[in-house]
């Protein structure tokens, strides 16, 4: 289940604080890779950002 925490304003940015491979995390960027059989269709959405306990980069692929 990947729900969006809170989205807050800082510094003139917004922030999105999301769950990634099971930690609180900032998103950075979000791919979804289109099927190449079918460009209507999601093979996977990438989720990349920086965990907010560790301060280090996490990423997680989300497959139906």
């Amino acid at each position: 289940h990947y729900s969006v925490y809170r989205h807050i304003v800082h510094k003139e940015h917004k922030l999105c604080y999301i769950t990634i491979n099971n930690q609180q995390a900032i998103l950075q960027s979000l791919y979804v890779k289109a099927s190449s059989k079918n460009p209507l269709s999601v093979e996977y959405v990438e989720l990349q950002g920086i965990s907010v306990a560790t301060n280090q980069p996490v990423t997680e692929r989300v497959r139906k």
